[in-house]
């Protein structure tokens, strides 16, 4: 009964992690208490476990509500996407470009919103590669720019970003392995037509993985761009 009314009593402070902590407490020593009649005992448990979910259930919502950085954020984030949105498209393919990067740097600068409002950030990226081949750029720029703001999430977390960079190395190293191993397979059809589909075979893997290389070393450089 002394938990219980502990549980009901619980008042949450501004140090939720803290509240979690002491509520867990509370459930642990409720399973160590002695043995009491069945029916009190569940009575008991589910009024306890009400109280318990009631603070979960506003902490989650809380949560999920945002902070009062990330609320602001999205407030600028939405007025961003509006600004985004309205753009017109001038003659000069490179002003447009520059204006759209700018938007593109700006929205990562903004930081989190609250986590019911993440899908405003697809949605934005969504209106931005729109744009970019409206005012006629490549797809390959385009994935390049997606890119770049990518990874200026990333660098918001060290830890994030040096994953990233280990990945990308590793993928140029595991490209050029496997194009070295196919070229000297090459080396055991010296004696063989060029239009041998074994020899064709092979080739057309060096040429795929020429294509990746290409890829994984464009992303490589913009890294060394964004990280500067």
């Amino acid at each position: 009964a002394l938990l219980l009314k502990e549980a009901k009593n619980f008042k949450p402070t501004s140090d939720s992690k803290n509240d979690i902590k002491l509520l867990k407490e509370l459930t642990a020593k409720w399973k160590k208490i002695g043995h009491i009649p069945r029916s009190e005992s569940s009575k008991l448990w589910k009024q306890f476990r009400s109280a318990c979910n009631h603070f979960f259930d506003r902490y989650h919502e809380q949560k999920n509500a945002g902070t009062p950085q990330q609320i602001e954020n999205l407030a600028q984030k939405e007025q961003l996407l509006e600004t985004l949105k309205s753009f017109e498209i001038g003659a000069d393919k490179a002003a447009n470009l520059d204006s759209v990067k700018r938007y593109s740097k700006q929205w990562s600068e903004l930081g989190d919103v609250p986590k019911n409002k993440r899908q405003i950030d697809r949605v934005f990226f969504k209106a931005v590669r729109t744009l970019l081949i409206e005012i006629g750029v490549s797809e390959d720029e385009v994935k390049a720019l997606n890119y770049s703001n990518k990874l200026q999430e990333l660098t918001k977390n060290s830890k994030a970003i040096n994953n990233e960079i280990n990945f990308v190395r590793k993928k140029i190293e595991d490209i050029k392995s496997e194009m070295n191993q196919l070229e000297n397979n090459l080396q055991f059809f010296s004696n063989v037509a060029d239009d041998n589909p074994m020899v064709i075979d092979v080739k057309n893997k060096i040429e795929n993985y020429k294509s990746n290389l290409k890829e994984w070393v464009q992303k490589l450089s913009i890294i060394k761009k964004v990280i500067r």
